[in-house]
């Protein structure tokens, strides 16, 4: 029961943006992540090809952690489904999402870049 509790708590809801923070939005709170040095925005077929989970929740309501990807190293994963969805890239960091309007969100992020 704490298991499905937890999950359900951290279970990816979808996103906005507020500035130059994109908000995952969560059950009960929001997961805030900076865009400034955005430096890329790009549609991916499949954000979990060929990855390792390291830490956090595989499928249980939604996909959300830390993974690992050959030539990509750490790769932070916030997501709704194992489909299709964008990956942002700055220097230090990559962070894949899988929004309900791709498009959409990949213009407004695409305004952000640096």
């Amino acid at each position: 029961m704490l298991l499905l509790l937890l999950s359900g708590l951290f279970t990816v809801r979808g996103y906005r943006i507020d500035g130059q923070t994109l908000r995952v939005r969560r059950l009960l709170h929001e997961t805030a992540i900076d865009l400034r040095g955005l430096r890329s925005v790009k549609p991916v077929p499949s954000i979990l090809a060929g990855t390792f989970q390291l830490v956090g929740n595989g499928g249980l309501y939604s996909i959300s952690g830390g993974f690992w990807r050959k030539g990509y190293g750490l790769i932070r994963v916030f997501a709704m489904d194992m489909g299709a969805g964008l990956e942002l890239c700055w220097r230090d960091r990559i962070v894949m999402l899988t929004p309900e309007d791709p498009d959409a969100l990949l213009a407004e992020l695409r305004k952000r870049l640096r």
